[in-house]
C-alpha cells in the first residue's frame, strides 16, 4: 500500500479534499508508515481544509458541560454513510435503542445511495430522519444549523462517503468522532473523540487533534449479525479453521507474519480468507499446496483461500456457507 501512495499536492479544491481524504485512510493500512507520519499527515489535512471556529480544550469541555441541563434534552446529530447493512449499524443500533430520549434528541444524516431493511430499522429508532445524499455540502451544512443540532457526531472519519467537509465549516457547536475510523480526523473543528485505554492509551494525546474523551471498560460494543452461521460443536478429528473477512488492502507482511507463527502452533490448522474484493487479491498467495508459488510465509499444507462475495460470508450460498465458515475470525 505504501509504494502506490502518490503524492499530495496542496490545494483547497473540494475534490482533492476527497483524495486527500482517500489517501489518509489508506496510510493505516501500510507498514511502511511511522505513526508520527500518519499525525502530521491528517494534521496537514486540517490545516489545508479546516476553516471553522476552533476551540481550545478547556474551552471545548466547558461547552460540553453548559450543553447538559436539566430538563430540556440535548439536540445530536449523527453523519454516516453507514446507516446500513454495514459494521458501524452493528455497533449503532443498539445504542439508538436504548438512548435516554428525555436527554437526547436524535438526527440522523443519512449519505445513504441504496437503503436496506437495516435502514429501515435505524430510521424507525430517532425522531428525525434526514437524507443527504448527493446533496452538496453546503446544503447539508445549511440543514444541520436549521435543525439547531448541538452536538455533531461523524460515524465515519476517512471512510468512504465521509462528510469531513462539514465538519470542517463548523456545522455545530460541539462535533464528535466515534466509531468508524481508528485515527484522529485532522480537524481541529472536531473537538471530541471517543476511545478507550486500549485504543489509545495514555499517552497517545499527541497523535489526536481532537481531545479524546476516554469510555471505561471499552467505546466499542457490537450486535452480532442476526444471519450469523449457527454456532456448533467441532468436530475434534477435523482441523481448527482460522478466518479473515477483511479487504486484502488491510493484509500487511506483519499481518502475514503473525498469521503463520498462530498456524504453525496449531498443529493442523487451515487459514481462510472468506472474503476478498477484487480479482488482484488472489495474487496474496497460491492455492493450497502449491509451495513452489507461494508468495507468502503460510504453511503450504495449512493455508487456503476461499474466493468470497462482499459483505457475505464466503460466496453466500447455503452449502458452502456452512462448510466454508471458518471456526475462529481474526479480524
Amino acid at each position: 500500500v505504501g509504494a502506490a501512495l502518490p503524492p499530495l499536492r496542496p490545494t483547497r479544491a473540494p475534490h482533492r479534499m476527497v483524495r486527500h481524504s482517500n489517501h489518509l485512510y489508506a496510510m493505516n493500512f501500510s507498514d511502511a508508515v511511522a505513526e508520527d507520519r500518519l499525525f502530521e499527515a491528517h494534521a496537514a489535512f486540517g490545516r489545508r481544509f479546516g476553516t471553522g471556529e476552533v476551540f481550545s480544550e478547556e474551552d471545548r469541555r466547558a461547552r460540553l458541560r453548559e450543553l447538559f441541563r436539566p430538563g430540556r434534552p440535548v439536540r445530536l446529530g449523527l453523519v454516516s454513510a453507514d446507516l446500513r447493512r454495514h459494521s458501524v449499524a452493528s455497533f449503532l443500533e443498539p445504542l439508538l435503542e436504548h438512548l435516554d430520549r428525555g436527554s437526547l434528541e436524535v438526527t440522523c444524516y443519512a449519505d445513504v445511495p441504496h437503503p436496506d431493511e437495516v435502514t429501515r430499522r435505524l430510521r424507525s429508532l430517532v425522531p428525525s430522519w434526514r437524507e443527504i445524499h448527493a446533496r452538496p455540502d453546503d446544503e447539508v451544512l445549511a440543514m444541520i444549523r436549521a435543525d439547531s443540532i448541538e452536538i455533531l457526531v461523524d460515524l465515519a472519519g476517512h471512510t468512504a462517503g465521509n462528510r469531513l467537509g462539514v465538519f470542517a465549516r463548523r456545522a455545530a457547536p460541539v462535533q464528535v468522532s466515534y466509531l468508524g475510523y481508528p485515527n484522529t480526523t485532522g480537524l481541529p473543528q472536531v473537538d471530541f473523540r471517543l476511545v478507550d485505554d486500549r485504543t489509545d492509551p495514555p499517552g497517545s494525546e499527541r497523535l489526536a487533534v481532537e481531545t479524546l474523551l476516554r469510555v471505561t471498560g471499552g467505546f466499542l460494543c457490537f450486535r452480532p449479525d442476526p444471519d450469523r452461521p449457527a454456532r456448533s460443536s467441532r468436530d475434534p478429528r477435523r482441523p481448527i479453521t482460522f478466518g479473515s473477512f477483511n479487504s486484502a488492502a488491510k493484509i500487511t507482511p506483519t499481518t502475514i507474519d503473525l498469521w503463520a507463527s498462530v498456524l504453525r502452533r496449531v498443529p493442523g490448522s487451515l487459514r481462510r480468507r472468506a472474503r476478498w474484493r477484487r480479482p488482484a487479491d488472489s495474487s496474496l498467495c497460491r492455492p493450497r499446496g502449491d509451495q513452489r508459488r507461494c508468495r507468502c510465509p503460510l504453511p503450504a499444507a495449512t493455508d487456503g483461500w476461499v474466493r468470497g462475495a462482499p459483505g457475505g460470508f464466503v460466496d453466500g450460498g447455503g452449502q458452502s456457507r456452512r462448510q466454508e465458515v471458518p471456526g475462529l475470525a481474526t479480524d
